[in-house]
């Protein structure tokens, strides 16, 4: 199918409100951008900064570099062949701040978020999907190949962009840097309606290695062993992958 223009790719009824997320973060690298010139003038003037500016220095050095990631994901998004859709959480109260699944009815991704914070989260998964990194089931609609760290990289994305709401989410820790977002902090976050939806016994059952649509059975093995889900029974020898035995598997060709 020839892509003519990114609008093809973005359900035109959630267009504007794409848009608007993506200005916000467009503001919010150019933001970020005028905190980094201020702390390399403040760097040519002083030669050596303070213990504390020096923190915030590499942070915004590490935001910036996430936000242009975030934004070349969502451009990726734009000029795929896949369809992708926004909805409100209030839509379905049970995806809680975000989610994100196939609809095959629509042939759609849809992204269920709450704010432009979890808008980028979602989205990233969104780039995951691109990148055969995880998968949908085409019946259910939900995810397959998913795994702590495709979390982590959600939360680093969110983080870039509003610290402030990741450190208000409940977990063992309050991070204060991107490398405080672990697997670890990933699998204590308390959800909204239940205790660690990403722990051993949380609902979430995501894998707990990293893994891919190409990954083979045994890793699929070792990453989802804790629930041994019946899928992974009919993947057959192993030499299976997600991508060449799963049946009804929607994913990126």
């Amino acid at each position: 199918m020839k892509i003519d223009s990114p609008e093809m790719t973005i359900d035109s009824n959630c267009k504007p409100q794409w848009d608007s997320y993506k200005a916000d973060v467009f503001g919010k690298l150019k933001e970020a951008t005028r905190r980094l010139a201020k702390f390399e003038a403040m760097q040519l003037r002083k030669r050596t900064l303070k213990k504390r500016d020096s923190t915030k220095f590499a942070f915004v050095k590490m935001q910036i570099a996430s936000l242009n990631a975030t934004i070349c994901n969502l451009r990726r998004l734009e000029m795929s062949a896949q369809v992708y859709a926004l909805k409100d959480t209030s839509q379905n109260p049970a995806k809680g701040e975000g989610g994100t699944v196939y609809a095959a009815n629509s042939d759609q991704i849809v992204f269920y978020v709450a704010n432009a914070a979890s808008f980028v989260h979602e989205t990233t998964h969104g780039g995951q999907y691109e990148r055969g990194e995880q998968a949908y089931d085409s019946t259910t609609g939900g995810p397959r190949g998913d795994d702590l760290f495709d979390e982590v990289a959600a939360y680093q994305a969110e983080f870039a962009f509003d610290a402030a709401q990741v450190k208000g989410l409940k977990s063992s820790s309050k991070p204060k840097s991107f490398e405080a977002v672990t697997a670890v902090w990933v699998n204590d976050l308390k959800g909204p309606h239940e205790s660690h939806p990403y722990s051993d016994t949380g609902s979430a059952k995501i894998g707990r290695i990293s893994i891919t649509i190409n990954s083979p059975k045994a890793s699929l093995c070792a990453a989802y062993h804790l629930w041994d889900p019946p899928w992974l029974k009919t993947l057959g020898n192993d030499s299976c992958t997600l991508k060449s035995c799963y049946q009804n598997l929607k994913y990126k060709h």
